[in-house]
Parts: structure tokens; C-alpha cells; sequence
């Protein structure tokens, strides 16, 4: 999947989840891998580890909770309630789950015992929460900001969106999209 630089901002989002969709493919295939054979490749754990920081947090969720929800909001739905209250919620269930599956994977890496089951389950909980957290949004919360943006406040949406990119390194996007591919093939994992 190449990513294609749509303009609509929920578009934007929508592509950015399928990016998200294949490293999760790649982080089931390497659980599978522990699971099966109860070893670990820490190189590759450890790259796909930087993108989900890189791609997921840095650049999908600070976009949504900075410019997607205060927007919507704006709308008349309360960001602590609902599904906005939801959704951030589960954003910060899934940094615990990411810090925990970082810190195990750094334990493992030193050679602790026990810390591979420990990555296993924190990577689980991780791929769990964040597969349905996406599902969520692409079939609940985008649908409903889709309906209530006008276009003046699409195009707002869009130019905010455009400069929150701007502050991450240029091509970062189509980068982390290309090694997330690479990835899934070398992987075996359906993306």
C-alpha cells in the first residue's frame, strides 16, 4: 500500500489507520513467532517498536486529541464524555500498554528472565486495544465528524493538520508507510 496524500482531513486519518493496520499485522506475526518458537529478532521488534512510537503516537493520535477532537468539541460533544471521551481514553490505555510492551522488550533484550512472556502479553494487550480502538473510529467516530464538518471547518481541519505535519521530519509519513510494507513482507504478515 502506497501511502496516497489525500487533502480531506478525515481521509488523512482514515489512511493513516490503514498504515497503523499493517504494523499491527507485523506485531501479530512477531508474537506468533514468540509464541511458536519463543524467540524474538529484538532488531525488528525494536523498528517496529520506534514506528508505532513514531507514526502512531507522535503523528496520528497528538493529531487527533489536538485538532480532530477539540474541533468536534466545538460541536457541542463533550470531550470528556462520549464517544470523544471514549476514544481518548482508550489512547491512553494503549500508551500504557505501549510503555509496557517498550519496557519488556528493552528487559528481554538485556536477557531478564521472564521478560519475553512478559513482552508477549503487553504486545497482545497492545495489538488487542489498538485493533479495536481503530475500528471504533473508522466506523463510529469518523463517520460522526464526517457529518458534522462544513466545508469551512474541513478546510480549517485540513490547513491545522497540514502544519501539526509540518513540525515532524519531512517524508516521515511515506517513510514509516514504506517500512511498515517492507516490513509486513519480510514478516509474512497479512497487510
Amino acid at each position: 500500500m502506497t501511502f496516497l496524500r489525500p487533502t480531506d482531513p478525515i481521509e488523512v486519518l482514515r489512511a493513516e489507520h490503514r498504515v497503523l493496520a499493517t504494523l499491527l499485522d507485523c506485531l501479530h506475526a512477531l508474537v506468533l513467532e514468540l509464541r511458536e518458537h519463543r524467540r524474538l529478532e529484538f532488531g525488528t521488534a525494536e523498528e517496529l517498536v520506534d514506528m508505532f512510537d513514531e507514526f502512531g503516537e507522535k503523528l496520528h493520535h497528538g493529531k487527533e486529541e489536538r485538532l480532530l477532537f477539540g474541533i468536534v468539541a466545538a460541536y457541542g460533544l463533550p470531550r470528556e464524555a462520549g464517544a470523544l471521551g471514549i476514544m481518548a481514553e482508550e489512547h491512553d490505555l494503549g500508551r500504557l500498554a505501549f510503555a509496557r510492551m517498550r519496557e519488556a522488550l528493552a528487559a528481554a533484550s538485556s536477557g531478564a528472565p521472564r521478560a519475553l512472556p512478559a513482552f508477549e502479553r503487553a504486545a497482545e494487550d497492545y495489538h488487542s486495544m489498538l485493533r479495536s480502538h481503530l475500528l471504533k473510529e473508522d466506523r463510529v467516530v469518523f463517520p460522526l465528524v464526517d457529518a458534522l464538518l462544513t466545508p469551512d471547518t474541513r478546510a480549517k481541519l485540513s490547513l491545522a493538520m497540514e502544519r501539526a505535519d509540518s513540525a515532524h521530519p519531512e517524508g516521515l509519513r511515506e517513510r514509516i508507510t514504506a517500512q511498515a510494507e517492507a516490513l509486513a513482507q519480510r514478516l509474512h504478515a497479512s497487510a
